[in-house]
């Protein structure tokens, strides 16, 4: 198992932990998301969550960066 893992599923949005007796849970802070029979499948929920959340983020980090040097251009132009 690789050394990183703990603090790259740390500050991971969504989180798996046991649900009921045979179940396991994915959770999006304190909200339930889904229920999984196998701990495998609840692990892929989130991580596909989180990928989405990810790319979502990145997306606006970017959309914000283009708006910046637009409005810092038409600065220039005024």
């Amino acid at each position: 198992m690789n050394e990183e893992t703990p603090r790259a599923e740390s500050a991971q949005k969504f989180r798996v932990e046991k649900y009921g007796y045979r179940n396991f849970a994915v959770y999006d802070g304190e909200e339930l998301v889904a229920v999984t029979v196998y701990k495998r499948g609840a692990r892929e929920v989130a991580r596909r969550l989180n990928e989405q959340a990810r790319e979502r983020f990145v997306r606006n980090v970017n959309n914000s960066t283009m708006l910046e040097k637009s409005l810092r251009l038409s600065r220039c132009f005024v």
